[in-house]
């Protein structure tokens, strides 16, 4: 398996530099679809205990939030006072 590594990385660049970069974020889109289908289905699959379609439902909800907050989140505001190394 260690042998596929390596290859598999550089494919994945040219990739990525083939295809361009519009094309890779509709892919990360779909993926994102794709989970929240996943997780649809599967509550639709389960009837009497959907707990754990819910939990699944809940963990993906928290990721997909935290991808939105650092989307469109302003950045935080430099301070001044603070800094690693202060002058001296």
């Amino acid at each position: 398996m260690g042998f596929y590594g390596p290859d598999s990385t550089g494919q994945l660049s040219c990739g990525l530099a083939k295809s361009g970069r519009r094309l890779w974020n509709r892919l990360h889109k779909i993926v994102y679809l794709a989970g929240v289908a996943g997780v649809l289905h599967y509550w639709m699959l389960v009837k009497s205990d959907t707990r754990l379609p819910l939990t699944f439902a809940f963990v993906l909800a928290v990721l997909l939030g935290y991808r939105l907050l650092v989307k469109f989140a302003p950045p935080p505001a430099p301070q001044s006072g603070a800094s690693l190394f202060p002058p001296g």
